[in-house]
């Protein structure tokens, strides 16, 4: 299911979508459920076809979720194109229209940078893509332009992304990469009147720092799962029984991974382990019911969504998720959702993770940004990257 702008759900154009990552099989008669939507996708046909496949019909067209679009069968003749160079940190996109607004999309790598990209070159916007110095480039974007790395010189980083907003006329900055979106939301306001699509330094804390959710969802009364943070080996408070998940308070790109804990030693084992990179740990009761995700777009007036149904992960328990399919979801989560962006004003796109146990739903994990399984979201005919820029520019959609 999605929601229109009032928040009313509507029915979904096809069945569910499953994205997966390493670790998961594939099964290509039914790439609807447990196929990797992003590589078939990609396989058969450039960076306009998006859609997950589901069957092919007589004529060799493939039914999506989101309609139908035209494919070549494998006895075809393949057509005879000229591919032309791309001009510097532009991403490939056919027709002529004027440009609704220019995009910098930072950055422009799988998994959800083609996407991203796509459905924003797809909606009339002038898209342009940057990647870090000495990574590869991405379909999206063949030739994006470079930056240093955020963490190692966020100055540099700044005077860089300032330099490529005020030379091509950028209107809004779409950060997809952790540590950007933190650091732009420490210091956005220095690349001038640029939009940025995130949050800002107040609502990182608040819902994206682990132990700030779980006060914010405390003071509101949503549910959300009994943790202890540990600083400088100390624990805040009693530990959770275990078993218990270990996590970073605070995300980074290469920090460590959620871990789940079933003995003291690995508790121990993981907490240091997150105390090497610099990091607070923090350790959370582990809540084995079903998991949901939220993906929605939140502005003046404007509350859409889709809520997805979680079927598998990886790691078992506490991991990425690596099945997925969108359900009618219960008021109550999405509610509880609602609620925590309101309360802090947020007006962007947003990922929020609950887990389900007796009938109340413990919010856990809040993105507020694109994460890595916006294809899923797309291909169930929310196109979630296009509504968010369109709310944060204030334009139609």
């Amino acid at each position: 299911m999605h929601a229109d702008r009032t928040g009313q759900a509507l029915p979904c154009e096809g069945p569910g979508i499953g994205v997966c990552y390493p670790g998961d099989r594939v099964d290509p008669d039914h790439w609807g459920v447990t196929g990797c939507c992003s590589f078939w996708s990609l396989l058969h046909g450039g960076v306009s076809q998006t859609e997950c496949p589901e069957r092919n019909d007589a004529q060799g067209r493939e039914t999506s979720v989101t309609g139908t679009m035209q494919y070549a069968p494998a006895t075809a003749k393949p057509r005879q194109t000229t591919a032309r160079k791309p001009s510097r940190g532009r991403v490939r996109k056919a027709g002529h229209r004027p440009a609704r607004a220019t995009v910098l999309v930072l950055w422009t790598g799988y998994p959800n940078g083609p996407h991203v990209c796509r459905s924003l070159s797809r909606a009339g916007f002038r898209v342009l893509g940057a990647n870090p110095e000495g990574l590869r480039r991405s379909i999206a974007c063949l030739r994006p332009r470079r930056y240093p790395p955020p963490t190692d010189s966020p100055d540099a980083f700044l005077a860089v992304i300032e330099e490529i907003c005020r030379a091509d006329g950028v209107d809004a900055v779409v950060p997809l990469e952790e540590d950007i979106v933190r650091l732009l939301a420490e210091r956005g306001s220095e690349l001038g009147s640029v939009t940025i699509v995130g949050p800002t330094a107040a609502q990182s804390r608040a819902l994206c720092d682990k132990a700030g959710l779980a006060r914010t969802a405390q003071s509101l009364g949503v549910y959300s799962p009994r943790i202890v943070e540990v600083r400088a080996g100390e624990p805040t408070g009693p530990w959770p029984a275990l078993p218990s998940v270990v996590k970073p308070v605070t995300s980074t790109t290469a920090g460590a991974i959620v871990r789940l804990a079933q003995t003291f030693e690995e508790r121990d084992a993981f907490v240091a382990k997150i105390a090497t990179e610099g990091n607070a740990a923090l350790v959370q009761e582990c809540i084995s019911g079903p998991r949901w995700v939220v993906h929605s777009v939140r502005g003046p007036g404007v509350f859409e969504y889709v809520a997805h149904r979680v079927h598998l992960e990886w790691p078992r328990t506490a991991g990425l998720a690596s099945i997925k399919r969108p359900e009618p979801p219960p008021q109550s989560l999405v509610s509880a959702a609602r609620r925590l962006l309101e309360h802090v004003d947020y007006r962007g796109p947003s990922g929020i993770s609950f887990l389900e146990r007796d009938g109340h739903y413990y919010v856990h994990d809040a993105n507020l940004r694109f994460g890595g399984t916006t294809g899923v979201s797309i291909h169930a005919g929310f196109d979630w990257p296009r509504r968010a820029l369109e709310v944060a520019l204030g334009l139609p959609g």
